[in-house]
């Protein structure tokens, strides 16, 4: 979460420097609730889909003793 935070605070300030934009505090607050947000997200389809590996080889390894 920190690499994601840290990235939008470096594009908002280069925004800044380069005047190409304008600094947004909001745009870095939703930018890094958004990277939490994807993270456990991501944490919880693995945790899903590793349960479910489980529970097929257990229930494979039951079936073809």
């Amino acid at each position: 979460m920190l690499i994601g935070m840290f990235t939008s605070a470096a594009i908002e300030l280069l925004q800044l420097v380069t005047k190409l934009g304008m600094l947004d505090v909001d745009d870095w607050i939703f930018n890094t609730l958004g990277t939490s947000l994807g993270i456990r997200l991501q944490r919880l389809i693995v945790r899903a889909e590793t349960h479910k590996q489980k529970r097929r080889s257990t229930h494979e390894s039951r079936y073809h003793a």
